[in-house]
């Protein structure tokens, strides 16, 4: 990684931390599965479900529907990295319209546009 590379990253994730980190710490007060974890915390283990390896590509769709109680709880992240997964893969086969992960508005409508790949390889 170039040094450059990593200062992009690093104030990424410094600007989604300001712009989202109160709301997520207040949110994760409603979430049983959560138990006193950092804002740090937090973030990471939105980021660890992008299943790209970059950084944040699906990270504020993520950030929207957990803050929305779209994604109920933390532990719900292990079924949203498997439709990401899903998603990227495929989403060049679905219709232009669908291409577009903030066109999707929630989890459940995420997993009605990639069904139709379930059954299909995603390595």
């Amino acid at each position: 990684m170039r040094a450059y590379e990593f200062i992009f990253e690093y104030f990424d994730v410094q600007k989604t931390k300001q712009n989202f980190g109160d709301k997520l710490l207040l949110r994760a007060k409603t979430d049983d599965s959560v138990a006193n974890l950092s804002v740090d915390d937090i973030l990471q283990q939105i980021i660890d479900v992008d299943p790209t390896g970059k950084k944040g590509t699906y990270a504020q769709w993520v950030i929207k529907n957990y803050l929305n109680k779209n994604i109920m709880n933390l532990t719900d992240l292990s079924s949203v990295k498997n439709l990401l997964t899903l998603f990227d893969k495929f989403k060049n086969k679905l219709p232009i319209e669908q291409r577009d992960i903030n066109k999707i508005h929630n989890l459940s409508s995420l997993a009605t546009v990639v069904s139709q790949f379930k059954d299909q390889k995603t390595g």
